[in-house]
C-alpha cells in the first residue's frame, strides 16, 4: 500500500494534514524504492526549476511507508510508520526503515537512513528531521556523506535540505581517487561541491603530507585553499613548505601562497611573501621580501621578485636584489646589483683530479664552466683568454738589498732612483694580455640579462649582525656540499662591501669554487683605509677567506689621498698598464705595476711633489702606508716644489676620486633586515599521523566482524 500524508510548516498548521488512501497494485520492495526516489529526485528537480525557491515553503511528504498507524498520547498524538519508509522535502529524499512523525513538525527516523539531494547523499543509523527548519540530524557508528567523486566519514552529519549545506562536528575523514583529508569539524556546500575542514586538518596527496588549521577542498576541480598555520611536506624527497594563505592545485601540481610563505630543501631555505611554484618542473616565483640561503654555497640571496629553479637551486632576482656571500672567516661579503643571477652547477674537473694537477690548473679549467646554454667552445676560448697571469718575481730584482729607494726619501735628483737592467724586469714575468677579452666577457655577460627568461634554467627578522659577519640564527648548521660550486653574476649598478675591501662597477662574475671575483666596466675597489684602485677590469682573488691578489687589468691607477680625503687638495698616484696587488692579513702588502708607470707623490710637510715615469715598478706596504718604491727601466722624474707646480699637473690624465660613491656599511648595500633560519623549528615538527581516520577505520573494521541481525 501507499499512503501520500502532506505536512505543511508553521505551528498553526498540523491540523490540516490529509490522509489520501490510494490503492496500489503489486508489492513495493526495497529494490523499487531506489528507482521512486530517483524519479522523486528528477521530478522535484524540474519542479524548482519552474516555481524558483522564493514560493512559500514546500509541503513534507510521506511518499511511502509498508504500515502506517497512530498512537494518541495526553495532549498530542505520534504516528508510526514502518517499512520502506519514504518522506520528500525541499527536493530532497530521505529514506529509512522506520519512522515516527509528531504534529510538531519532527520525524525520528530508524535504520538504514538515506538522505539524498541531487549532489549528494548522506547515510547513518538513525535521523532527526524538523519539517520547520529544513534541518536533518543524520547519526550512526559511521555516518557517509558521499558525492560524484569522494566520501566523508564521521559519526554525525547535520544536513539542512534548503540549502543542501552539511555540517559535522565530531572528527570526519574523507577518501577520494587521490586525496586523504581529515579534521576535527567541518561544512559540506553541495552546490559548489567543497568541502570545509576546520581544526587540525590533515591531508595526504599523491606527492604531500599537508596540515593546517583550517583547509578548503573543491571535489571537482581538485584545489586545496589554506588558511593559517598551513604545513606541507613532500613525500618522496626532502622538501618542506609552509604558508597562512594559499592555494594547491592538486590536479595540476601547482601551489601559490600568499602571506609568509616559506620553503625548504636539504640545502636551501626560501621566504617570501608569495610565491608560486609548479611542482613538475621544480621552477616558480617569489614576491616580495624575498630571501634565498643556500647553506650548501653559504650564500644569502635578497630581492622583492625572483624567477627560480627548485631542483637545480638557480635563480635570477630581480628588484632591488642583494646577495651575501660567507664562510668560515666570518668575513661577510655584501653585494647589490640591478639584476642577480645565480646558478648551482657540478663539479666535474674538481672530482678529476690527479696528483700531477695543481690546484690553480683545476681552478682554470672550471673558470671555462658557465650556464649550459652558453656552453660553446666560442664562450670557453674567450673566458680562457680573459686573463693576465703575472708570476712570481724573480728574487734577484726583489731581493732586500740596497736597489730600491723611495722618492719621499730624497727629493734632489734622478740619480737617487735605481735603475735595474731589462732582464731583471717584470714585464718579462707578464704573459701576453688579450686586449678584446673583457669587452667579450662584458657582452656575454649582458646578453644572459637580456635574455634572461631563455638563459635561466628556471623559467624563481634578525637585527643587522655584528662585526660584517654572518649569525647562525640566520643560516643553519647543514654541512656545505662538496659535490656543487654556485657561480654568481651582478649586473647594473654593482655594489661590493667588506670589512677590510669595497668596490663598485657596472657587472660582476663570482664562484664559490675558486673564490675570484671579476668586476667589469669602471670597476673601483677601495680598502679599508682610503686607497683607491680602478682599471678597466678588476680580479680579486679570496683565499682562506680573505683577499689573497688583486689584478687591474689596463689603465690601471691608483689614487691615495695625502691627508683627509674630504678635504685635501692632493692625492698621491700610480698609473700604469696593468697592476697586481697581494695582500697579507687583509691588509695590502706588495703592488706590482707593468707597462707606461706614472707616478705623482706629494710632501705635504716639505711641499714638494715627485714627478715619475718607468717601465714598471714595485711598492712595499707596511700598516697600510708606503714603505719602499722600487722602479724599473727607462725611469725618469722630477721633483719640484708645490708652489711653482701648476693646478693642473697634480692629477695625471684619467684622474677621478671616488670616494663618494664608496659603499660605507652593509647596510648601505642590502637596504633590508634578515630573517631567522627556522630550518630546525620547521624539521622537528611532527608530519600528520591521521588520527581520526584511524579510528573511523578501527570502527569500520569492527562493524564487519559484527554478527548479522537475520530479519
Amino acid at each position: 500500500m501507499r499512503w501520500n500524508i502532506e505536512i505543511y510548516g508553521g505551528k498553526n498548521s498540523y491540523d490540516r494534514i490529509e490522509y489520501k488512501l490510494m490503492i496500489a497494485v503489486g508489492i513495493y520492495k526495497r529494490l523499487k524504492i531506489s528507482l521512486l526516489i530517483f524519479v522523486m529526485l528528477f521530478a522535484a528537480s524540474l519542479a524548482g526549476q519552474e516555481t524558483g525557491d522564493n514560493k512559500k515553503p514546500q509541503r513534507v511528504q510521506i511518499i511511502y511507508s509498508d504500515k502506517m498507524s497512530t498512537i494518541d498520547m495526553d495532549s498530542t498524538s505520534m504516528t508510526i510508520l514502518v517499512g520502506n519508509v519514504v518522506l520528500e522535502h525541499n527536493r530532497v529524499v530521505m529514506s529509512c526503515d522506520s519512522a515516527e512523525w509528531f504534529p510538531t513538525g519532527i520525524f525520528n527516523s530508524f535504520g538504514n537512513v538515506v538522505v539524498v539531494s541531487a549532489a549528494a547523499e548522506v547515510t547513518g543509523d538513525m535521523m532527526e528531521y524538523n519539517g520547520n527548519t529544513s534541518m536533518a540530524k543524520v547519526r550512526g557508528k559511521v555516518v557517509y556523506l558521499r558525492d560524484s567523486s569522494s566520501t566523508l566519514r564521521t559519526n554525525g552529519i547535520d544536513f539542512n535540505t534548503k540549502d543542501e549545506i552539511c555540517y559535522f562536528e565530531n572528527e570526519g575523514t574523507i577518501k577520494d581517487t587521490a586525496q586523504l583529508l581529515e579534521s576535527r569539524h567541518g561544512y559540506y556546500y553541495s552546490h559548489r561541491k567543497e568541502f570545509e575542514f576546520i581544526g587540525r586538518v590533515q591531508s595526504e596527496t599523491n606527492e604531500y603530507l599537508l596540515q593546517s588549521d583550517s583547509m578548503m577542498y573543491n571535489t571537482e576541480t581538485k584545489i586545496f585553499t589554506f588558511y593559517d598555520h598551513t604545513h606541507i611536506w613532500a613525500k618522496n624527497r626532502d622538501g618542506y613548505l609552509y604558508c597562512d594563505r594559499g592555494t594547491y592545485d592538486s590536479e595540476n601540481d601547482r601551489l601559490f601562497f600568499t602571506h609568509n610563505s616559506y620553503m625548504m630543501s636539504k640545502t636551501q631555505e626560501v621566504f617570501a611573501d608569495s610565491i608560486y611554484y609548479e611542482n613538475k618542473s621544480g621552477k616558480g616565483k617569489l614576491y616580495s621580501n624575498v630571501q634565498v640561503v643556500d647553506t650548501a654555497q653559504g650564500t644569502i640571496a635578497l630581492s622583492d621578485f625572483a624567477d627560480f629553479d627548485m631542483n637545480r637551486q638557480d635563480f635570477v632576482m630581480r628588484k632591488n636584489p642583494s646577495i651575501l656571500i660567507y664562510d668560515e672567516s666570518n668575513d661577510t661579503v655584501f653585494m647589490r646589483a640591478d639584476t642577480l643571477l645565480s646558478f648551482n652547477l657540478p663539479i666535474n674537473a674538481v672530482q678529476a683530479k690527479d696528483s700531477d694537477t695543481s690546484d690553480e690548473e683545476i681552478i682554470d679549467k672550471n673558470r671555462t664552466i658557465m650556464l649550459p646554454e652558453l656552453d660553446s667552445i666560442k664562450l670557453k676560448r674567450k673566458l680562457k683568454s680573459d686573463s693576465i697571469r703575472i708570476k712570481d718575481p724573480p728574487s734577484a730584482g726583489f731581493s732586500s738589498d740596497s736597489s730600491f729607494i723611495s722618492p719621499l726619501d730624497s727629493l734632489t735628483s734622478k740619480g737617487n732612483l735605481m735603475i735595474l737592467s731589462k732582464g731583471d724586469s717584470i714585464l718579462n714575468q707578464i704573459d701576453p694580455i688579450d686586449t678584446e677579452a673583457s669587452d667579450s666577457i662584458k657582452q656575454i655577460i649582458d646578453s644572459i640579462l637580456i635574455n634572461a627568461e631563455d638563459n635561466m634554467r628556471s623559467n624563481a627578522l634578525l637585527p643587522m649582525v655584528a662585526n660584517d659577519s654572518i649569525s647562525k640564527s640566520v643560516i643553519s648548521d647543514t654541512v656545505r656540499a662538496d659535490s656543487t660550486y654556485r657561480q654568481i653574476f651582478g649586473i647594473g649598478n654593482v655594489k661590493i662591501f667588506r670589512r677590510d675591501l669595497q668596490a663598485k662597477c657596472d657587472s660582476v662574475y663570482f664562484n664559490t669554487l675558486d673564490s675570484i671575483w671579476k668586476m667589469y666596466k669602471s670597476p673601483v675597489v677601495w680598502d679599508s683605509v682610503k686607497m683607491q684602485l680602478f682599471s678597466d677590469s678588476i680580479r680579486v682573488y679570496i683565499k682562506n677567506g680573505s683577499p689573497d691578489r688583486a689584478e687591474f687589468e689596463s689603465n690601471a691607477m691608483i689614487i691615495i689621498p695625502e691627508g683627509d680625503p674630504d678635504s685635501t687638495s692632493y692625492f698621491n698616484q700610480i698609473k700604469g698598464r696593468n697592476m697586481v696587488a697581494r695582500f697579507r692579513e687583509k691588509e695590502i702588502h706588495t703592488l706590482h705595476v707593468a707597462g707606461n708607470v706614472h707616478t705623482l707623490f706629494f710632501s705635504i710637510s716639505d711641499m714638494m711633489m715627485n714627478d715619475t715615469e718607468a717601465a714598471s715598478m714595485r711598492i712595499n706596504f707596511n700598516a697600510r702606508k708606503v714603505q719602499r718604491v722600487v722602479y724599473f727601466t727607462d725611469i725618469k722624474g722630477d721633483n719640484n716644489p708645490l708652489i711653482i707646480v701648476p693646478e693642473e699637473d697634480t692629477k695625471l690624465a684619467g684622474f677621478n676620486w671616488l670616494g663618494h660613491l664608496r659603499p660605507k656599511s652593509r647596510d648601505e648595500v642590502l637596504g633590508r633586515l634578515l630573517k631567522m633560519s627556522a630550518r630546525a623549528e620547521k624539521m622537528s615538527l611532527p608530519r600528520p599521523d591521521f588520527p581520526i581516520t584511524s579510528r573511523i577505520n578501527e570502527i569500520e573494521r569492527s562493524m564487519q566482524q559484527e554478527p548479522k541481525v537475520k530479519k
